[in-house]
């Protein structure tokens, strides 16, 4: 028997896993966040080995590989990073290194195929055809990008806030009132500090999703509006990835927590991409990074 380790490295929490050749599940471990663009190399090098160790403490077999995919560190740029990251905490161990959006699509589908939607955070897509030929798309980070993620959804229920304030917006909606008291603003300024002191938090505006998802749920015009418009961003992007590389009959898969569960968001991006319900995905990711890790080591 061999045994694996996943690791997956989402926009706010950062997870690691232990499973046999047959994916079960023996051990998993969930630590903060561990993007290296947030947090600095070193800071997230050290976060991940201790969940590697973690995850492994006093087990007594060897672990063959892992599989590791970090949020703002792909492959195609963080690759040495990555696997020194891991070779100092399992220095015996292979180490395979991915994105989180691979092993995410891996994860859904169980295989290195199909179109993986993702929606946390951060928001990115990403995409493997028939021939092997792969594509990810997003992804830019909150600054430039990550339309219909969670930190979108919460910046939109903020700039909803601040039009009320102005009084520019004078439409009625119950989000605003949901948005003071959820970030205790008791002054039209408040907004201000809680943004910006002591630097942006992409992970502190994203908590916000979760009020766009009840109210729109709930029927406010406002919300809905907001979760529509998200919606329409990320099924651009899966649509463009079918596009570009030419998917006959594409698989869809959604990932993160905008999208796992039944809510408004997932609802209305099924309505696009013409799916009955949201796909349930075979694995998680981090399970999905252990399997890639047994897939691309299997000949070892």
């Amino acid at each position: 028997m061999r045994y694996y380790i996943g690791v997956d490295g989402g926009g706010s929490h950062l997870r690691a896993v232990l499973v046999d050749e047959t994916m079960h599940v023996l051990r998993e471990v969930v630590r903060g966040k561990a993007n290296p663009n947030t947090l600095g190399l070193q800071q997230a090098s050290e976060r991940i080995q201790q969940a590697l160790r973690d995850v492994v403490q006093d087990f007594p077999e060897p672990i063959h590989a892992v599989g590791i995919g970090i949020a703002g560190a792909p492959k195609a740029i963080a690759e040495k990073w990555l696997r020194d990251t891991v070779k100092a905490a399992l220095p015996l161990a292979e180490v395979v290194p991915s994105s989180d959006e691979e092993i995410a699509l891996v994860g859904a589908h169980g295989e290195r195929r199909g179109v993986l939607v993702l929606a946390g955070t951060g928001s990115i897509a990403h995409a493997v055809n028939d021939a092997g030929e792969g594509l990810t798309i997003g992804g830019w980070g909150y600054l430039m990008g990550d339309k219909g993620s969670g930190y979108w959804l919460g910046l939109q229920a903020l700039e909803a806030y601040i039009r009320h304030e102005d009084g520019t917006d004078t439409r009625p909606t119950s989000l605003v009132a949901r948005v003071r008291q959820a970030c205790g603003f008791k002054d039209r300024f408040d907004i201000i500090p809680w943004l910006y002191q002591p630097a942006p938090d992409a992970s502190k505006v994203a908590s916000l999703a979760p009020l766009v998802l009840e109210e729109a749920q709930a029927g406010d015009a406002r919300a809905q509006q907001i979760v529509s418009e998200g919606a329409d961003e990320l099924a651009l992007l899966a649509q463009t990835l079918v596009r570009r590389l030419n998917i006959q009959q594409p698989r869809y898969a959604f990932a993160g927590s905008l999208l796992t569960e039944p809510t408004p968001l997932a609802e209305a991006l099924c309505r696009r991409l013409h799916l009955p319900t949201p796909p349930r995905p075979r694995y998680s990711p981090m399970v999905g990074a252990a399997l890639l890790a047994r897939l691309a080591t299997t000949s070892v």
